[in-house]
C-alpha cells in the first residue's frame, strides 16, 4: 500500500497530511490480495471472505482484460476488450437479484481536469501514445477522417459521476446504464486534436536526453479511406518532463473550448 501512497497521485495529499498520511491510509483501506478471475476473488481465508461480506456495502468493479487480442472476433466482437466487458453486464444482469446496479459506460478516459491537479495520468492509455510520440518527433504521419469526432472524458469527472451514481441509485433495486462522454454537449474533431497537439509542444518542447527541445512539425494527414491496410507498430514510452502539463492543457480544451460546426 505504501508503494500506491508514494505515486505522484497522492502528492497533495502527502503535503498536506505529512508523516501522518501512512496511519490515515491504514485506518481507510484494507488492501486484498486476489484474482478477479477466480471464484470468490480466489480468497482462500473463509473468515476474510465472511467479513467482506458482512462489512462491505458498495462494490465498484473496473476489471477487464485489456490484451486486445482479436480472437474474440470469432464470436463476433472486434476484441477482448469488449468481449469481457459485455460478457461482465450480461453475468450483473443475470445474477443481480434485488441488488442495486448501475452500469457505467464511459467513452475514452483522459488526464485529470481539476483533481487531484490538472493532468494527472499513470502509464500510457489510449490516445497518450499519440501525445507523446508527437512530442518526441517521432509521429510524422497520422491516419483518421479530420471531421470526425473524438470522444474524450478526463478521468476526475469520471470518478465524480461513479460516486454520484452511487448515491443516487444506492436504495434502488432497478437495473441502470450510463453512457459518460463529451461529445454531444462538447465535441472536438480529430483535426482540432493534432492542431491544439502541434501549437501545444511548439510551445512547451520535449526536452530530449541531451537537454535540447525537439522540435515538431505538423504530421501529415492521411484519411483512412485512402489506406486499405495499416500495420502499427507498439511502442512504449516513459512518461516524463512537460506530459502532466499537456494533459491538463488537452483535458481543458474540451470543457473550456467548444469546437463549431
Amino acid at each position: 500500500m505504501d508503494l500506491v501512497v508514494e505515486t505522484e497521485l497522492f502528492r497533495l495529499l502527502r503535503e498536506k497530511y505529512g508523516a501522518n498520511l501512512s496511519s490515515l491510509v491504514s485506518e481507510k483501506i484494507l488492501p486484498v490480495s486476489g484474482d478477479i478471475s477466480c471464484e470468490h476473488f480466489g480468497i482462500k481465508d473463509s473468515s476474510l471472505r465472511e467479513k467482506m461480506w458482512r462489512e462491505i456495502d458498495i462494490i465498484i468493479n473496473s476489471a477487464a482484460t485489456t490484451k486486445f487480442n482479436e480472437r474474440a472476433r470469432l464470436y463476433g466482437w472486434p476484441n477482448t476488450y469488449v468481449f469481457t466487458k459485455a460478457m461482465g453486464e450480461m453475468l450483473l444482469m443475470h445474477l443481480k437479484e434485488n441488488l442495486p446496479v448501475v452500469i457505467i459506460r464511459p467513452t475514452v478516459i483522459s488526464s485529470t481536469y481539476k483533481e487531484p491537479f490538472p493532468g494527472w495520468i499513470e502509464g500510457l492509455r489510449t490516445i497518450d501514445s499519440f501525445f507523446v510520440h508527437y512530442g518526441k518527433g517521432k509521429l510524422t504521419t497520422t491516419i483518421y477522417n479530420p471531421k470526425s469526432i473524438i470522444d474524450i472524458i478526463p478521468g476526475d469527472m469520471m470518478v465524480n459521476f461513479i460516486i454520484m451514481a452511487i448515491v443516487v441509485h444506492a436504495n434502488e433495486s432497478s437495473k441502470i446504464i450510463y453512457h459518460v462522454g463529451s461529445s454531444v454537449r462538447n465535441p472536438i474533431r480529430h483535426a482540432n486534436l493534432e492542431d491544439f497537439t502541434s501549437r501545444y509542444f511548439t510551445r512547451n518542447p520535449w526536452i530530449d536526453r541531451n537537454g535540447k527541445p525537439i522540435k515538431v512539425g505538423k504530421p501529415i494527414v492521411k484519411h483512412y479511406n485512402e489506406l486499405s491496410l495499416v500495420h502499427g507498430n507498439s511502442i512504449q514510452s516513459t512518461i516524463k518532463g512537460s506530459f502532466f502539463e499537456f494533459a491538463a492543457h488537452i483535458s481543458s480544451l474540451f470543457l473550456t473550448h467548444p469546437i463549431p460546426s
